[in-house]
């Protein structure tokens, strides 16, 4: 237990913040959240990561994982701009099928599949990253992973068949990173 506490009191640990959506009225919000980020963690990219899962954590700071789950749009329009802004890695967890999903099916898509955008930044079609988005944040440096392809509540025998089912289709935009 001591170990535990000193650990935490010189960094050694990290912490993981989970979003969905953030819609354009929740800019504002989510940048002050980014603030107090910056002020008291550190950035856990890819590297950090595995430096600390390995032991080798040498920062005085907790490490902060950002994790946007569901492939929103608003993820390339508004998140990564700002995670940028403050010297963050996203961690992007995208339905691959949403993905493919052609952008006039896309609402009958997230109804089915429990994925739930917020606000007035959707009133057209278009309510998923597009592949090119998809590619271009990973390119900038964001990490991609897959959410399944469905987005669905996983029973037994299927979630060990997406599981042990590699999708490639996010790894056509990446680096073959996912």
């Amino acid at each position: 237990m001591l170990t535990t506490v000193r650990s935490s009191s010189i960094g050694r640990h990290a912490r993981a913040v989970n979003y969905h959506d953030i819609s354009s009225t929740m800019l504002d919000r989510f940048e002050d959240q980014l603030k107090y980020y910056q002020k008291h963690y550190v950035d856990m990219d890819r590297l950090k990561l595995n430096a600390l899962l390995e032991g080798r954590w040498e920062i005085d700071r907790p490490g902060l994982l950002m994790t946007f789950d569901d492939g929103l749009r608003s993820h390339a329009a508004h998140v990564a701009p700002l995670l940028e802004k403050y010297g963050f890695t996203g961690w992007f967890f995208v339905p691959s099928q949403f993905v493919d999903t052609p952008d006039a099916e896309q609402w009958t898509f997230a109804n089915e599949h429990a994925i739930e955008p917020f606000g007035d930044d959707y009133l057209g079609d278009r309510i998923a990253l597009s592949s090119d988005e998809v590619r271009d944040l990973d390119t900038r440096g964001h990490v991609i992973g897959s959410h399944t392809r469905h987005h669905v509540r996983l029973e037994s025998k299927l979630r060990k068949k997406e599981l042990e089912r590699r999708d490639h289709r996010l790894q056509a935009p990446t680096r073959g990173t996912t």
